[in-house]
């Protein structure tokens, strides 16, 4: 195994923290000569911990500057989202008794202070979050637009920094207390609120540690009511009956699902508890007696010590803060079997180490990463730390071993989840699996969004000698970041394409473990007029006709099948229609309908009425491309290479 520890930064470079950062996170080594980045793989353990902001002594200033090297005071709370200069994903810290948030840019280990000036109270509505004050900030999340909402406990209120920096109150008026049920969230009382939650329609969550309840803002009405807990009442009652008739005790930290399952951490019962959509509540996790046991064992027959948090993956496993026990629990969702992932005794140790042998003091947050790492507010330690890969589920399982994923960087919603879609899933005649699809934008997280607007293709190859290549293909928006994980490697393969580098490849040898990946400079093929006139095929978008010719080593020159995908119009109004050509079955053993050797998308954009022909070479040595509209000959061809593996044809009406 490579020694990491001995790797050293050429003489000349300004920017290698950049590179460890990468490094860290993506569990790929960028090696460059100060000027051009290229992809190595440096071998990274699953569930290994390190260190990425504090650097362990209780302090505060509001400059920013290297993660490591700022100091926070008792962080107690974790978000992932975008916002962030680089466009990488933001590390947000509640870092509470500095009575301030914070920012780390993943993308190079930046901090910055976004809310808080150091000094508790309540003030800067209306203004910059920078200059405004916090009193005890516990709770924080962050929605899809990248606002960013605090539970301000002290000032008993919920605040919100919209995407501009600006300030605001959006629950609570500043008394303690539990009155305002079903009228607007700004007028009505809180009482200590400790964590917040968003689901997908934007309603706000609200525990309230004070007044033993959870309480729901309404997105489009903007009143405020009651979902779980008696108010004003602490003690534990009601599993297995209506939430509302329910009592629980200093609830902390709350998550919602997609589907609007309610899980909250009911910390003075040392419970996980769980509210289903029709409103009756359980317990999933504890039983209520503080201590801790239970591991290999049923969740619901473990001991908790006032857990804090918890987050899930994509699996719906769940992953627990046991505050007093100074660990990280998960309960696996398929066997509801509960286990410890860090953690033992209180302290600190372990970092660059397995996770279950290193120290924790009193964690109190937690959070997912679209990576699959985890990342902990390890609050008395003063830090915040990541374990690698451990949520690594967080995707597609597309096969019984393979997970997938990608995260697309839009100019208007920063990073959003792309949504997966299966193809196909095939074997060649000699015995090869080949599966099939591609990612896209959800219509409800951006207007170009459409099932039938593929923003990256993919083709997924098992080898009949046992590699496995994940082959990834950039449509379109400006980077996209792709993700994949083997059950048999322990190193996850990250890359971000770009319109620059539109060809990703991981590849994968499971029976030795090992696992590579690779991104590659696309330029365009070279557009010439053409020079034969293979099968034409019509394409759904303003009488476009496309073709292909795939240059064969066993037959040489084969006319490309088409193989239609689907076609549709954005939420604006452009067209678009997707599909492959692909090399008969007759004449080549590894010809398929479920095989793309190169992937089309022809996009036609209403506003500039534009129209353009996209390429995408998948495989074969080279493949001659064309495009034109509805006549005898092409107007344009191009030949794509497995180095130049794009093409692209425009046309103006």
């Amino acid at each position: 195994m490579t020694n990491r520890n001995a790797f050293v930064a050429p003489s000349g470079c300004n920017n290698f923290r950049r590179l460890l950062w990468l490094v860290w996170l993506a569990g790929t080594l960028l090696v460059y000569n100060c000027n051009v980045f290229a992809m190595a793989v440096l071998p990274q353990l699953e569930g290994e911990i390190r260190t990425v902001a504090g650097d362990g002594s209780a302090g505060f200033s509001d400059q920013s500057g290297d993660s490591l090297k700022m100091s926070l005071n008792y962080p107690s709370d974790v978000v992932i989202g975008g916002g962030c200069p680089s466009g990488a994903e933001c590390l947000y810290i509640a870092d509470t008794f500095n009575h301030s948030i914070r920012k780390v840019d993943l993308a190079n280990g930046t901090l910055y202070t976004i809310a808080g000036n150091g000094t508790p109270g309540y003030s800067g509505d209306g203004g910059p979050a920078t200059k405004a004050q916090l009193n005890f900030p516990w709770g924080i999340i962050v929605d899809k637009n990248n606002n960013l909402y605090i539970a301000d406990a002290d000032n008993h209120r919920v605040r919100k920094i919209d995407s501009q920096g600006t300030i605001s109150t959006v629950a609570g008026n500043g008394t303690p207390g539990n009155a305002g049920d079903s009228g607007v969230a700004t007028s009505a009382q809180l009482n200590l609120p400790d964590g917040i939650a968003i689901d997908k329609a934007g309603n706000l969550y609200i525990s309230e540690a004070g007044n033993h309840v959870i309480r729901k803002v309404d997105a489009n009405t903007q009143s405020i009511s009651r979902v779980a807990g008696t108010l004003g009442v602490a003690g534990f009652s009601g599993d297995g009956g209506r939430a509302l008739e329910a009592t629980l005790s200093n609830p902390k930290r709350i998550t919602v699902t997609d589907n609007g399952v309610i899980y909250i951490v009911d910390k003075g019962n040392h419970r996980i508890r769980k509210v289903e959509t029709n409103g009756i509540i359980t317990t999933v996790a504890g039983n209520g007696v503080a201590g801790f046991g239970g591991d290999g064992g049923s969740a619901v027959g473990a001991q908790l010590n006032s857990p804090s948090d918890i987050a899930l993956d994509d699996t719906g496993s769940l992953y627990i803060v046991d505050t007093n026990n100074h660990r990280i629990r998960k309960i696996n969702n398929a066997t509801n079997i509960i286990t410890t992932l860090a953690g033992s005794i209180a302290g600190f140790s372990g970092d660059r180490g397995p996770a279950i042998a290193a120290q924790l003091n009193t964690p109190d947050g937690i959070a997912a990463s679209g990576l699959g790492n985890l990342v902990i507010a390890d609050s008395l330690n003063n830090r915040v730390r990541m374990i690698a890969g451990v949520a690594k589920g967080e995707g597609t399982l597309v096969t019984d071993n393979l997970w997938i994923s990608a995260t697309i960087r839009t100019e208007d919603r920063g990073p959003i989840k792309a949504v997966w879609q299966l193809g196909g899933d095939a074997k060649t005649s000699r015995g090869d699996r080949v599966l099939w699809g591609y990612f896209y934008a959800s219509p409800s997280d951006v207007s170009w969004g459409n099932q039938n607007n593929p923003d990256a293709f993919v083709k997924i190859w098992y080898d009949v000698s046992g590699r496995v290549d994940v082959n990834f293909f950039h449509v379109s928006v400006p980077d996209i970041e792709v993700y994949s994980s083997m059950n048999e490697v322990n190193t996850p393969q990250f890359s971000i394409a770009s319109m620059s580098k539109r060809y990703a490849r991981h590849t994968y040898q499971p029976t030795k473990g090992i696992g590579t990946a690779e991104l590659l400079d696309t330029t365009e093929a070279k557009i010439s007029k053409p020079d034969i006139n293979p099968a034409h095929f019509s394409v759904p978008v303003q009488g476009i006709q496309i073709g292909a010719s795939l240059q064969t080593e066993e037959k040489g020159p084969l006319d490309g099948v088409w193989r239609f995908g689907g076609s549709g119009t954005t939420n604006r109004g452009d067209e678009v229609a997707w599909g492959f050509f692909y090399a008969n079955p007759s004449s080549v053993t590894w010809g398929s309908d479920n095989n793309p050797d190169l992937y089309v998308k022809v996009w036609y954009d209403a506003p500039a009425k534009r129209i353009d022909v996209n390429f995408f070479h998948v495989s074969a040595p080279d493949i001659k491309a064309y495009s034109g509209f509805a006549n005898t000959n092409y107007d344009n061809g191009a030949t794509t290479t497995q180095n130049t593996r794009y093409t692209r044809h425009e046309y103006f009406k």
